[in-house]
């Protein structure tokens, strides 16, 4: 369990990363952008390794993180492109990225960090106040909270997540979904299960729905849910000075600022109900 700084070392482990197909050109590339050309330390505490859980708890604030995966590293390793930036961090609850002690929060973008991993990630907790988090498949939970700055995702078994400012993108997740958008941007897809709030902001949500209740607020936001082939949901959707639309045949019902909306594919045997209020609710099917 090291912790790599200086420029150099960063560089060589961006370029061996590359090598090893662990990294593309082009993430690469974005990594070392801005560099003027990239030793290693313990990492803190007296965990042993062997009981440290494959978890991680991750505090980004104002620099980029990514994290890879790469069998050939016999520990968790972090090199960071400026030194005394950032640390890791054995944990009874996993390994932790945090700020280095005494180093000035929100340092400025170019500066860029690699965790590298021997083993896929189980659960991740993840903060982000400004800066970037990349993550590879995940074997568990991602619970996220936003504030500001970029979170991407490759793939969680389900989903918690506290947008307020920034933008997240999880590309698949195989179940529950449970979001909060506060400002800024959400994007989720390939999900089973969806609790979400929207108040303010924008929630992108593809997915297939066919057994369980599901739900939807809207205050002021916009949501988009676009439903795979094979969804069988009915959708119920009460507005007050809102909006709905969907491409599937709907009834409507009320008049002037309060209207409802009931629409159903397949057999119906999923429940979505929608509570919007001076937002915008879209449903599309793929």
């Amino acid at each position: 369990m090291n912790e790599r700084h200086g420029a150099g070392e960063f560089r060589a482990q961006v370029e061996r990363l590359v090598a090893a197909g662990k990294l593309t050109a082009e993430a690469a590339a974005e990594l070392l952008s801005g560099m003027e050309d990239p030793a290693p330390e313990s990492a803190e505490g007296g965990q042993e390794v062997a009981d440290v859980p494959p978890d991680l708890r991750l505090d980004v604030r104002g620099f980029s993180l990514q994290v890879v995966v790469d069998p050939e590293v016999r520990a968790p390793q972090l090199h960071v492109s400026e030194e005394g930036r950032a640390r890791l961090r054995p944990t009874p609850q996993g390994w932790e990225v945090t700020e280095a002690a005494g180093s000035h929060p929100y340092g400025g973008p170019n500066v860029r960090a690699i965790l590298t991993l021997p083993f896929s990630p189980r659960h991740v907790q993840a903060k982000l106040h400004g800066g970037q988090i990349a993550l590879p498949v995940l074997g568990g939970e991602l619970l996220a909270e936003v504030h500001g700055g970029t979170l991407r995702a490759h793939s969680a078994q389900s989903l918690q997540a506290s947008v307020r400012g920034g933008n997240v993108t999880v590309e698949e997740v195989a179940g529950q979904t449970d979001l909060n958008v506060q400002g800024g941007n959400l994007s989720v897809a390939g999900a089973t299960g969806l609790s979400a709030s929207v108040r303010g902001g924008n929630l992108d949500w593809a997915g297939t729905l066919t057994a369980g209740d599901h739900r939807a607020e809207v205050q002021g936001g916009n949501l988009r849910l676009r439903l795979h082939p094979g969804s069988s949901v009915r959708v119920d959707a009460a507005l007050t000075a809102g909006l709905f639309s969907a491409d599937f045949p709907t009834h409507k019902s009320g008049a002037f600022m309060h209207t409802q909306h009931q629409g159903q594919l397949g057999g119906g045997d999923a429940r979505l109900s929608c509570q919007v209020t001076g937002g915008l609710v879209r449903v599309v099917t793929q």
